[in-house]
């Protein structure tokens, strides 16, 4: 478990950090997750589209750990699908 500063959407604080927060790195898998109340705000604020065609206008997400910031672009967190859910 590691301490973090804050997360930030484009550079935005959107309060899931408050003052700082744990967490925890899982280096065996790419999958994020966190707790369900946070999740939605986070997925609420990044707005991926269900296809996630629209990668190019998605926000960064920023973990700043120990005053270094740890940016992912979109392409590092969304992966576009062709599922096409009727």
């Amino acid at each position: 478990m590691i301490k973090a500063d804050n997360i930030l959407v484009d550079n935005k604080d959107i309060g899931l950090c408050h003052g700082s927060c744990r967490l925890i790195v899982d280096t065996g898998t790419s999958i994020m997750s966190g707790p369900f109340d946070d999740l939605g705000t986070l997925l609420r604020t990044l707005n991926v589209k269900s296809h996630c065609h629209e990668i190019n206008t998605l926000p960064t997400i920023t973990f700043k750990i120990d005053d270094v910031d740890y940016t992912l672009e979109p392409e590092e967190y969304v992966k576009p699908t062709n599922f096409d859910a009727a």
